[in-house]
Parts: C-alpha cells; structure tokens; sequence
C-alpha cells in the first residue's frame, strides 16, 4: 500500500504539473476511491484536487462502491470531501439517511 501512495502522489503532481503548464485539459478517474482517502496525506492531495481541477481545465471521477466508505472519514471530512464535487451521481440504494449526513444534496423528485 506504501508504494501504492508513493505512485499516487508522483501522478497526481506529474498531471497537474503538465496541465498547468501546458495548458491540457484531464481527465483523471480514482477508482476504489476509498483506499487512497483513507491516507491523511492522499484525502489532503485529493481535496486539493477538487478545489483546483476546474481551474486549470481538469476533472476528476471518483468511485465508491457505498455513502459508509466516505462517512468512515468521519462527518467533518466527509462533508468536506463531498462539498467539493460540483456533480454526484448515485445509483439505487436505501443509504439515503447516511447520504444526507454526510452533505449529499437530495431532491424529493
């Protein structure tokens, strides 16, 4: 897993690095999403990434297989993490409780 976080970190600077400097736009999918926020250094460099993708014409994907994967977090992180995403998209699934308490916006329709 050590290594794992190593390659992470080396992607993530290399990417926004040549985007930043070249300006191109990206496109980076974090599957199994929940391995690499459980690292305090990685859920930092991913937070980052949110708030910072936009403006250098980046996007980012991330996948969870479950809402309780990103509540491990803790609340506090949790809605920190999901206040950043400017679109959530969410399959059927009877979390919607946990959904709300960690910040996912939910309309009645």
């Amino acid at each position: 897993k050590k290594l794992m976080g190593l390659i992470a970190m080396y992607l993530f600077h290399k990417l926004f690095f040549e985007a930043k400097e070249h300006n191109k736009p990206f496109f980076l999918f974090i599957d199994e999403t929940k391995d690499y926020i459980m690292h305090p250094i990685m859920f930092t460099y991913i937070t980052n990434a949110l708030a910072q993708a936009r403006k250098i014409n980046g996007t980012l994907c991330m996948a969870f297989q479950k809402i309780s994967q990103v509540k491990e977090l803790g609340i506090d992180k949790a809605k920190s993490l999901i206040g950043n995403l400017s679109q959530v998209i969410i399959y059927p699934t009877k979390d919607t409780d946990e959904l709300i308490e960690c910040g996912v916006p939910l309309s009645d329709s």
